[in-house]
């Protein structure tokens, strides 16, 4: 967003002047949700539980659409070797050869969890069984928007296609984690120390919040 200007201190584009833009890196401005009319948001395919807090629901839309729109954008303009971070994100890291000629949007960074939600705290068993490189993931996902990588622009084509077909909408990391089944291990890209992620949970303990 517009004022984080202290998050974006830790990443390469350290420029206040805002669209701040390069031939290889852009910043893409966040829609913010608390300026959404909530009329325009109840109207939306979001789904959300009668007694879910007005601020939790305008940040679950507003974080929903910005994702959505740069894949729009992606789209577009097709652009090919796409590496999305959110701004509590490491930026600086180089993405591997075989990532580059994958053939399926893969994560980066983030919180890997059991696929089923009824097991979201219990240890992830299938992390004991993770190589070093990329992996397709058959009892776990991960979630949050961190960071995550497109090598062909078709891909976030079929990407959009999939969100845009289902009937509800849920939150954007949610709804990913159905589609997108490929992470790299151990992360390329971690949590900034100092700040809260991106599914408001705490402060990590360490240096850098693995998965």
């Amino acid at each position: 967003m517009k004022q984080d200007f202290e998050k974006m201190k830790n990443h390469k584009l350290d420029c206040p002047k805002f669209p701040l833009e390069s031939d290889e890196i852009m910043r893409w401005e966040a829609i913010i949700g608390r300026d959404i009319p909530m009329e325009e948001i109840q109207e939306s395919k979001l789904y959300m539980r009668h007694n879910t807090k007005e601020h939790k629901v305008r940040g679950m839309y507003g974080c929903l659409m910005s994702h959505l729109t740069l894949l729009e954008s992606i789209v577009d303009l097709k652009i090919d070797d796409a590496c999305i971070l959110e701004d509590d994100s490491e930026s600086d890291f180089i993405i591997p050869e075989e990532l580059k000629q994958s053939n399926h949007i893969t994560y980066l960074g983030g919180w890997l969890v059991n696929k089923m939600m009824k097991d979201i705290k219990k240890p992830v068993l299938e992390k004991s069984s993770l190589k070093k490189g990329i992996n397709e993931l058959k009892e776990s996902r991960v979630l949050t928007t961190r960071a995550y990588y497109i090598p062909r622009w078709q891909l976030a084509k079929d990407l959009l296609s999939y969100i845009h077909k289902k009937p509800r909408w849920k939150a954007i990391d949610i709804m990913m984690s159905e589609y997108v089944t490929h992470l790299y291990y151990p992360a390329l890209s971690h949590q900034i120390l100092g700040f809260e992620s991106s599914i408001g949970n705490l402060q990590p303990k360490t240096n850098h919040m693995e998965y």
